[in-house]
């Protein structure tokens, strides 16, 4: 990734997949300014990796869905192969209070 900010900005999308943000609230949620995210998130549909829309006057952005199915191109980037393993871990610990099936926290692990 170009930046620590876009490699943020990839993983929240990745993590919430056919969700659309708002960039101004993506921006506001990983603590950069609208301008930085909106730079990045430029990059990342020049890329090919989010697709975007207008609604109004706010940009919603989201994962590129068919990015994976692209048939001849570049792999899917690494860090979206390493998300889709860790998201079932994630979702158990997020909605589990940090306890992993079985009762014991994902952290002690």
């Amino acid at each position: 990734m170009r930046s620590p900010f876009q490699g943020e900005l990839l993983a929240w999308l990745c993590l919430h997949p056919g969700a659309e943000y708002p960039l101004i609230e993506l921006a506001r949620r990983l603590g950069v300014s609208h301008a930085t995210a909106s730079r990045e998130a430029d990059r990342l549909a020049a890329a090919g990796l989010v697709l975007e829309r207008r609604f109004g006057n706010v940009r919603l952005t989201q994962q590129n869905p068919g990015r994976r199915d692209a048939g001849p191109g570049p792999p899917p980037p690494r860090g979206t192969q390493v998300l889709d393993r860790m998201r079932p871990y994630w979702a158990a610990d997020r909605f589990s209070g940090g306890r992993a099936a079985g009762g014991e926290s994902a952290r002690d692990s």
